[in-house]
């Protein structure tokens, strides 16, 4: 009753000042189509909710765009990120994946990661960002930095938003057919545009790829004792199918009012999980995803207000089945996760200087599993049935000075929320409960152009960000007997959120030909959650969830783009280089057991692009990434990462070339070459996963 108070409560605040007449200037020119070429100024949506130039902006965004998606090689959306932006990731065989951002370790399952991963905006609703639908996907923006501010739960590193096409001049379209290694089927279909002089326009997009055989692993061959890594050879059960679809459909309600409704859809079958390389066949399985979810958007100005009210829903279905080999195969799990909410925020342009943008978020997020055994019947599953409900009510000011060139902006987010934990069947020892807590989380950012005639910029940031509690942490009581010792373990009601502090403070050229960026950031974590031994006896052992750790991480950015072809009087954007890089010079944190350094966060990552595109007949694009000083635990069997030792490791560094190049022999046809991991190096985003040797595709497309 407290939340639907505070929900009202919040509408009355956000919708009064929107329902006044204001005095506006003229609406700004609408920003570039979302999916066309970069261009330094581009337009972005990420950072504060509103649209805003780059130039403009504090906190540090990458932007990947259309043209880079079509021209990447991968498999998964996973595979377009890491290859065009300087991220952290954990990825598996399968699609199964994490991103991470400013010293956060990437986190590939779960709802209440510490990077939040959005579709337009709004909750993805997805566990795992291989499960996310390509289809529709029109560009990425990657913020880094804390941003609870405006988003709440999840937001300490950094936000992933991905965005829908959204096509409004007259009807366009492709159909895109093509095949590969390992017996793989590309296709992509995609129309829309505006339904002649009628005020709906549409996006339609279908995507698929299939791959029937089984991958093979790099060429490099490494032994550690009889294990033997890599070396070209077929990496058993990793064929897999991947289907996604989009739909959008708009409706323009009045000159200065817009609804919207957009739907996405993805379905995995049959995608084969390999298990751990040091398992050999011992641990094999495959997995069923179903994601269907989408929004309804209603977008409209009232005088110097651009408000937005959007409702969404989403719902992931997942089903493993245990295909170990040499014994049957059994539907080993279900998981059902629903995400349901309410966006409302207006953007109140007080006058040319000035803008307040404020609103609030309504979400419900809800878990529910099933466990079986290899007879079909119900086992006792690993975690109770949880809920989180939250509502949180948010305000950002902007204000600029001396013709834009000097930006402060200034604003926090209170989020209130409630966690549930469910009756759970054949768990009699976890009792039903709730808990509650409420925190608050600001954020400040600064812009400074010193000179009217030279493109530089300084700019810095600050903001705290959090995570939220699970439903078991804070209220669960779990009571069992394990090799004869009783194992009590207790939910604390009094636990707090873990917070994070970012700061970062940066230098940037931005011109018309040429973009340059250093930042330098640090991000300091504070009570981490950790279960705590109160009592350890062989005969009993009680834990309780307590907020007991601290991590601390700091280094540099840099992200370079440049026109190089105006070198030589070349037509503009023919030849550009790309490149973007991070470096830790710290990743530490401070365990119960001592301190540690920070786990799957990359000591540097660097991201390389050089581009060919006559704009006519012929493109290409040689794409290069380097990861060094990744640190992980050793869970291989038999420990064969350190020497049987466990304990922790280093990756072994890597760079992974990739090669794309397409011909366009008439206006409509055109046929793309793209090579994958084009040196058939051996590597891994996560130890004893290793991905796929060489892998050479070719599509043709017909463009109407």
């Amino acid at each position: 009753m407290h939340s639907r108070k505070f929900l009202l409560l919040s509408f009355l605040t956000v919708i009064a000042p929107a329902l006044r007449a204001q005095i506006a200037p003229p609406a700004k020119a609408p920003p570039p189509a979302r999916d066309q070429p970069v261009a330094l100024g581009q337009i972005v949506v990420t950072a504060g909710r509103i649209e805003q130039a780059i130039a403009d902006i504090a906190p540090r965004v990458e932007v990947v765009t259309a043209q880079e998606l079509a021209r990447t090689p991968g498999s998964y959306l996973t595979d377009l990120i890491k290859k065009n932006a300087s991220v952290d990731i954990i990825q598996y065989p399968g699609g199964l994946a994490g991103i991470g951002l400013r010293g956060f370790r990437p986190e590939f399952s779960g709802t209440n990661q510490r990077v939040l991963v959005l579709v337009d905006g709004r909750p993805s609703g997805t566990t795992s960002l291989g499960n996310l639908p390509s289809a529709g996907v029109g560009r990425i923006e990657v913020l880094k930095g804390s941003a609870s501010a405006l988003y709440g739960s999840s937001a300490m590193g950094g936000v992933v938003n991905f965005i829908s096409r959204d096509s409004r001049g007259p009807i366009a379209g492709s159909i895109s057919l093509g095949s590969g290694s390992f017996s793989t089927l590309l296709a992509d279909v995609r129309i829309g545009g505006a339904l002649g002089k009628t005020a709906l326009d549409f996006d339609l997009g279908y995507t698929e790829r299939t791959q029937f055989d089984n991958l093979t692993l790099g060429h490099q061959e490494k032994r550690i004792g009889t294990f033997r890594q890599g070396g070209g050879a077929e990496r058993p059960n990793t064929a897999f199918s991947n289907r996604s679809a989009y739909a959008r459909l708009g409706w323009q309600l009045a000159p200065a009012w817009r609804a919207e409704l957009r739907t996405h859809a993805f379905f995995g079958r049959d995608i084969e999980s390999p298990g751990a390389e040091s398992d050999l066949t011992n641990n094999q399985a495959s997995n069923n995803f179903t994601v269907a979810g989408g929004d309804l958007r209603l977008l409209g100005r009232l005088g110097a207000h651009a408000t937005q009210l959007v409702v969404h829903g989403t719902r992931e279905y997942a089903v493993r089945r245990d295909e170990t080999a040499g014994r049957a195969a059994f539907r080993s799990s279900i998981r059902t996760t629903t995400f349901r909410g309410v966006q409302l925020q207006d953007a109140w342009t007080v006058s040319p200087a000035y803008t307040l943008t404020y609103g609030l978020d309504y979400e419900l997020v809800k878990n529910n599993g099933k466990t079986y055994i290899v007879t079909g019947a119900r086992s006792r599953p690993s975690t109770p049935g949880d809920a989180r409900e939250t509502v949180g009510l948010f305000a950002e000011a902007t204000a600029k000075y001396f013709d834009d060139r000097l930006i402060f902006n200034l604003g926090a987010r209170r989020d209130e929320a409630t966690n549930t934990i469910r009756a759970t069947p054949l768990l009699p020892s976890v009792f039903e409960g709730s808990s509650k807590f409420k925190t608050t989380n600001p954020r400040a950012g600064l812009v400074f152009k010193p000179f009217v005639a030279t493109p530089v910029r300084l700019h810095a940031s600050a903001g705290d960000g959090f995570v939220a509690p699970l439903g078991d942490q804070l209220a669960g009581l779990s009571d069992d007997v394990v090799a004869g010792q009783r194992r009590l373990r207790v939910g604390n009601p009094k636990l707090r959120p873990e917070s994070s502090r970012t700061y970062d403070v940066g230098v940037g050229y931005e011109s018309a030909a040429w973009g340059a960026d250093l930042t330098w950031f640090r991000t300091e974590v504070s009570d981490k959650i950790e279960s705590f031994f109160v009592t350890n006896t062989p005969a009993f052992r009680q834990s309780v969830w307590v907020n007991a750790s601290t991590a601390s991480a700091s280094g540099v950015e840099a992200t370079l783009e440049g026109d190089f072809g105006r070198l030589w009087s070349a037509p503009a954007r023919t030849w550009v280089a790309t490149g973007s890089a991070t470096y830790f010079d710290r990743r530490d944190q401070v365990l119960p057991a001592g301190p540690a350094p920070l786990r799957n966060v990359a000591r540097a990552k660097i991201n390389l692009t050089l581009a060919y595109d006559d704009h006519r007949r012929l493109h290409a694009r040689v794409t290069a990434r380097h990861v060094r000083g990744m640190i992980d635990q050793d869970n291989s069997r038999l420990l064969v990462f350190t020497g049987g030792k466990s304990g922790l490791f280093t990756y072994p560094s890597f760079v992974v070339w990739d090669l794309d190049f397409g011909w366009k022999f008439t206006p409509a046809h055109q046929v793309t070459l793209q090579v994958d991991n084009t040196l058939d190096k051996y590597y891994y985003e996560k130890n004893d996963f290793p991905f796929s040797g060489r892998a050479v595709y070719v599509r043709y497309r017909f463009s109407f």
